[in-house]
């Protein structure tokens, strides 16, 4: 999967599937992109390469130091922030419709600090990113 900046001066692969496609109702997320749910990708790491643009990204440590976000230092373009956890998450539209329908959300994390109800069957994780981890965890054990 890849997904470039507006001005295309940063792209980025990501080797494997993400470890997740979810929805997130965390206030984190709400203030980064200014809406009540936020879909988006969460990526193990190691799986990340920055193919060009690495002096054209910039980063901004939140103020909750849960998340780090980077961003175009050209375009402004928001493309990945680094969790408290240590995943990669971006936003799923930051990729092409293509990459988009390979994964669509699974889970929603934070439910709890939700500003809206989501009627859906996914699974609805109260703590967030705490519980992702555990089953990505779990499945790397099996």
């Amino acid at each position: 999967m890849q997904l470039k900046c507006d001005c295309e001066r940063v792209e980025i692969e990501f080797a494997h599937e993400p470890i997740a496609s979810l929805y997130c109702h965390c206030a984190d997320c709400r203030s980064l992109t200014k809406m009540p749910v936020y879909q988006g990708m969460a990526f193990e790491k190691k799986t990340m390469n920055i193919v060009k643009g690495q002096q054209s990204i910039s980063s901004h440590q939140f103020h909750t130091h849960a998340l780090k976000r980077y961003f175009c230092r050209e375009c402004g373009c928001f493309l990945y922030a680094l969790n408290r956890l240590g995943f990669v998450t971006t936003s799923a539209f930051n990729f092409s419709q293509e990459d988009q329908g390979t994964s669509q959300p699974s889970c929603h994390l934070f439910y709890g600090e939700g500003v809206i109800q989501m009627d859906d069957e996914l699974i609805k994780y109260q703590k967030g990113s705490e519980d992702l981890k555990k089953q990505y965890d779990d499945k790397q054990s099996k």
